[in-house]
């Protein structure tokens, strides 16, 4: 099949008329005869009856660890209310929005029915989808429903996100799937004029840090609270901010002053974007790996300044008036700040060092 120009293969051109005919047809009777939309309650009553299977899978494991929980009619159901259910009521009430694995699964069976692949291994693949899926969904129901309260018993700070073995089965099928079919994959980006020439140890090497990402911000951030560095942090952003005369006193993650405080989350000790630039500088790395290394430190280096003094700017502005909603702007504008910052330390590696290197190589 003839894919170079798409809008001059017939099968491309058919399958845009048959999409807009029903575009068109789902309009007229959504406007014209009914009230409300019927296609995604549609879809919610499917996704519900396919959620019956794994629901009784799990009713069994929690009977067998005698959790004291039960899932009836999409709803967990405790013996009694405990705090553990209080404090993750979020995720009881919703559930099904995070363990379906929405976006992976999606991303899974597009690069799967995308790709020019024989049909048999498409359909295997489909099918151990299925079985990955449902894996994913019991899991994080038994995470939510037995490991959850026991840990919470120990710690209540200790929480694992009920999609991290989920998250885990999904990206190891994904894995398979692109290790595998690698060939026919690079095979059908030609064919659409996207011409990536990538090898097999480069493949491996972008999956073994997608894991590590996956580890990192699902596993290690999660567990993990960090109170050293946290206390580090924070006591650098005390003595610097009193240095312009914003004083303050550490308790447990906060540092308090006159007017606000800094509360120092463990999701913003700056782990997730500076693993992502180190990852950009390790793939695209030089033959001289003195090189590689000393930008790859100096840019972690830049990142983790640029993250101070994001804390010592944000414990100041919290001191001012309306300083907590002033804070909270301020919070978002430098997330953006770092990002834009790996953005231009990856444009300088890429333009004065690995060019350079592949121009004089």
């Amino acid at each position: 099949m003839n894919i170079k120009n798409p809008f001059k293969n017939k099968a491309f051109k058919l399958s845009l008329i048959i999409a807009a005919i029903l575009s068109l047809v789902y309009l007229v009777l959504r406007l014209a005869f009914f009230p409300s939309d019927p296609v995604l309650p549609f879809f919610n009553t499917v996704y519900l009856q396919y959620l019956y299977l794994p629901e009784a899978l799990a009713n069994q494991l929690f009977k067998l660890s005698d959790a004291g929980v039960i899932i009836k009619d999409h709803v967990f159901i405790f013996e009694g209310e405990s705090v553990y259910q209080l404090a993750r009521n979020n995720f009881f009430d919703n559930w099904q929005k995070f363990l379906l694995n929405k976006n992976w699964s999606l991303l899974i069976l597009v690069l799967v029915w995308g790709t020019i692949s024989p049909i048999k291994k498409k359909i295997i693949f489909s099918f151990l989808f299925l079985i990955t899926h449902y894996f994913s969904v019991v899991s994080g129901m038994y995470l939510l429903g037995v490991t959850g309260p026991v840990l919470y018993e120990i710690k209540p700070s200790f929480f694992l996100s009920p999609t991290l073995i989920g998250t885990f089965l999904m990206y190891s099928l994904l894995s398979v799937w692109l290790f595998v079919s690698k060939n026919e994959i690079l095979n059908t980006l030609q064919k659409i004029k996207i011409n990536i020439k990538i090898t097999n140890r480069k493949i491996i090497e972008i999956l073994i840090l997608f894991f590590f990402l996956l580890l990192l911000r699902s596993f290690v951030i999660a567990f993990f609270d960090f109170p050293h560095y946290v206390n580090f942090l924070l006591a650098i952003t005390r003595e610097i901010s009193s240095i312009f005369g914003y004083y303050g006193y550490i308790n447990g993650d906060q540092l308090i002053g006159e007017n606000g405080a800094l509360a120092l989350s463990k999701h913003c000790l700056g782990f997730m974007s500076m693993f992502l630039f180190a990852a950009l500088v390790y793939l695209t790395r030089l033959k001289n790996k003195r090189v590689t290394w000393i930008f790859m430190l100096s840019g972690l280096g830049a990142i983790f300044l640029s993250n101070l003094i994001r804390l010592i700017a944000i414990f100041i502005v919290a001191q001012g008036e309306n300083g907590f909603e002033r804070a909270n702007r301020h919070h978002e504008v430098y997330n953006v700040v770092i990002y834009v910052l790996i953005f231009v330390l990856w444009v300088v590696w890429f333009e004065f060092f690995v060019l350079k290197g592949r121009r004089e190589g």
